[in-house]
């Protein structure tokens, strides 16, 4: 055949041709997302990412408001940054070896309370320096648990 390869004309045996992927259309791309449970998987874990980062986010305008030290800020991001590099993998493990609904639950109450430290603290003008690195370090030690749980409960 003009245009092809020799490789491209020639079937071999025990190679079979694959058919054309057929056409889908939007509506079958998005039928994962019918009621179910991976919908609502889909939507918690939407919201726990927002929680997680409007929390990573009071923190660093916190700093900055209490410092106006650009460095500051970042060693608050760094604060949160280490406990993920180094208990990610620990998280792998747990998640490997323990139920991940259970993880998952108990990060985010983690997260959730946390998250109203901060907040409480800021109303209450209490607070302090070491309490946005407390609270910074918290959250990235619960994100180290939740994102291996995470992953890992989609397949299943």
């Amino acid at each position: 055949m003009p245009g092809t390869s020799a490789r491209e004309s020639r079937q071999y045996p025990g190679e079979f041709a694959l058919p054309p992927p057929a056409p889908t259309s939007f509506r079958q791309t998005l039928s994962v997302l019918r009621p179910g449970p991976f919908r609502r998987y889909m939507m918690g874990e939407g919201i726990s990412m927002t929680g997680t980062w409007m929390q990573a986010m009071a923190q660093g305008w916190v700093m900055t408001t209490l410092t106006h030290s650009a460095f500051m800020l970042g060693m608050v991001s760094f604060a949160a940054g280490v406990p993920q590099l180094l208990l990610t993998m620990l998280g792998g493990s747990f998640a490997d070896r323990y139920d991940k609904r259970l993880i998952l639950l108990i990060t985010q109450v983690v997260q959730i309370l946390s998250s109203l430290t901060l907040g409480i603290l800021v109303l209450t003008h209490r607070i302090q320096l070491w309490h946005v690195f407390a609270l910074a370090a918290l959250l990235g030690t619960s994100n180290a648990f939740e994102m291996p749980a995470a992953s890992a409960l989609v397949p299943e």
